[in-house]
C-alpha cells in the first residue's frame, strides 16, 4: 500500500497531530508506551508532506475543507 491508503485508510483508533519542533520532545514523551510514528512534515508553502512508501504531499486547504465538509454532513 502506498502513504495515501495507509494515512487516509478507516481506522478507529488513527489520530494525525501537527506539532511544533519547539515541543516535539514532549509531545513524544507524553506518548512513551503507545504506538506513534512522524509521518510527515508541514512545509512553508502550505503543504503537508507525508514520508514513507512513496510518500506524498496534499495542500493543507484540501485537507481543512474536506474534513469541515464531512463533518457539515453529519
Amino acid at each position: 500500500r502506498n502513504a495515501a491508503e495507509l494515512l487516509f485508510s478507516e481506522s478507529n483508533s488513527r489520530f494525525v497531530a501537527t506539532v511544533s519542533s519547539a515541543t516535539k520532545a514532549a509531545f513524544e514523551a507524553a506518548l512513551a508506551g503507545s504506538v506513534f510514528a512522524c509521518v510527515g512534515k508541514v512545509t512553508a508553502d502550505g503543504k503537508v508532506k507525508f514520508v514513507g512508501q512513496g510518500g506524498c504531499e496534499v495542500a493543507v486547504d484540501a485537507l481543512v475543507r474536506s474534513y469541515k465538509s464531512t463533518l457539515a454532513g453529519i
